[in-house]
Parts: structure tokens; sequence; C-alpha cells
């Protein structure tokens, strides 16, 4: 379905690629402008009521989106992906689950890009990915065994509200000249089980760098009681036998990476 103006109004639930006992769904809808007004809950797909695959793909360049309920991006899906991507104009709901209930990796994905703006709290559960260059999330954002990669190689989220990490990966890049940054407007907070991949597409010319950069926190920095910055942070994109002094706020380690093993013939 596309909108390009006008208002469609949904009194109940909307759910974008639904798959029944019989056979697997699909569905997208693409609005560039005008309103849409869902009472409910907006489902982007859902195979709650058999075993099939569903695939829903909901795509915003303009317009507003306002939905009573929730957004759930990838509920019970197995194998398609699934996405809700804003690339201008606005969506508000109480808020965002992606991930809920799914069991592929990665397979539901939200997008907050090009002064896109999305009001509402975000939670990117175990197989959900949040991403976004340039876009605003007006509401706090929980990292729960999901990824959260910030940027566009590379490029910067602005979330107005909290940011917890709580659990799951924070993928960043480094170029040169450029990095991802993540610009939060409430308190930080870098749970126990959080992991940090950073990726240098080319090697840094000084022998230290400082992750704390990556980060403009209004509010306060804090971390769990077993964060450990070397037990959680992965770096690739370095030649074998280069050392980095890593920092992050009042905690650093030096890194050297290793070669990689050749497989044997």
């Amino acid at each position: 379905f596309n909108q390009s103006g006008g208002t469609v109004f949904i009194r109940d639930n909307l759910v974008v690629g639904e798959a029944g006992d019989s056979a697997s769904g699909t569905g997208q809808y693409v609005i560039s402008g005008g309103t849409l007004s869902v009472g409910g809950d907006l489902q982007v797909a859902d195979n709650s009521g058999g075993g099939n695959a569903a695939e829903g793909l909901f795509f915003q360049t303009g317009g507003s989106v306002d939905v009573g309920g929730d957004i759930v991006i990838g509920e019970s899906a197995t194998i398609l992906p699934n996405a809700y991507t804003i690339r201008g104009g606005s969506t508000t709901a109480n808020q965002v689950q992606v991930g809920f209930g799914g069991t592929a990796p990665g397979q539901a994905r939200l997008e907050v890009s090009n002064g896109g703006l999305l009001t509402g709290d975000v939670f990117v559960n175990g197989n959900g990915v949040l991403t976004g260059d340039g876009g605003t999330i007006d509401g706090a954002v929980t990292l729960n065994g999901g990824t959260l990669a910030p940027g566009s190689s590379p490029g910067t989220m602005n979330i107005l509200g909290d940011l917890f990490l709580i659990d799951g990966r924070l993928q960043l890049e480094v170029g040169p000249g450029l990095f991802d940054q993540l610009i939060v407007g409430g308190n930080l907070l870098l749970g126990d089980d959080l992991l940090i991949d950073l990726i240098f597409d080319t090697a840094p010319a000084e022998t230290g760098f400082d992750l704390t950069g990556l980060f403009d926190v209004a509010g306060d920095m804090t971390f769990g009681g077993g964060f450990s910055l070397a037990d959680s942070l992965s770096i690739a994109g370095l030649e074998a036998g280069t050392s980095l002094l890593i920092t992050l706020s009042d905690q650093q380690f030096t890194y050297t990476a290793s070669a990689v093993p050749v497989p044997a013939a």
C-alpha cells in the first residue's frame, strides 16, 4: 500500500505482513505524505497464528504516523527480514519493540535517518537491530540483547532521552576524520553484559584512542558493577602488532592486534 497524502484512519491494529496456518505472508506500507492514524498496535510481520514465516516492510519518507498503542517489529518472525524505516516525517507510538519474540538474529530492524523523528521509548531485543544516521529518537532507548549500530559509515544517532545499554552489541565505526557518534540527551548506562565492536576503517595515527569521544552525553555516564572495558571490547581493522591505548571514561587498557591465522592447506 502506498500513501502520498490524505488521512488513513484504522480503528484497531494494523498488521503489515501476516502469516497463517497454511501459508507465509508478506506486506508493505509506504508513506511519503499525509497522516496514518492507528488506534491500536502497528505490527510489522506477525506469524503468531501459525508456523509459517511472515515478512513486513514499513517505509516512511514523509507525513506523520500516529500509533495509539505499540509498534512491534518482527513478532515471532522466524526467517524473513522485517523492517520499519523512517527517512523523513514523524512517527509517534507508546513504545517500539524491535525483535519482539523473534528467533533469527538481526531479522527485525528499525532505522531512523535523514531528519526522521520517532517519538516513543525503544526496546531492542534479541534479534533486533537499531540503526540510523541523522534521525532523532524522542524517548529512552534500551538495548536488551539486540544490536545498536549508529551512523551510516560513519554517522550520528540522536537520542533525546536516556540510553540503557544493558545487554547486546554496540557497533561503532571510525574512519579518517569521521566516526560514529551517539548523542544522548539524558543519562547513559553501560551494563555488565554489553559487547562493543570498534571497527577502524584505517589505523589511527596516534598510539591511543579515546572511546569517550564517540558519546556526547548531556547527563551522567555510568557503568554496571561488573563492566570491564577490556572484556567488553573487540577491535577490527588494525594491522597485526598494532597497539592502542583505549580509554573510556575512567577505564583504559592497551590492545594489541594479533595476526589472523592462516587456514591449513
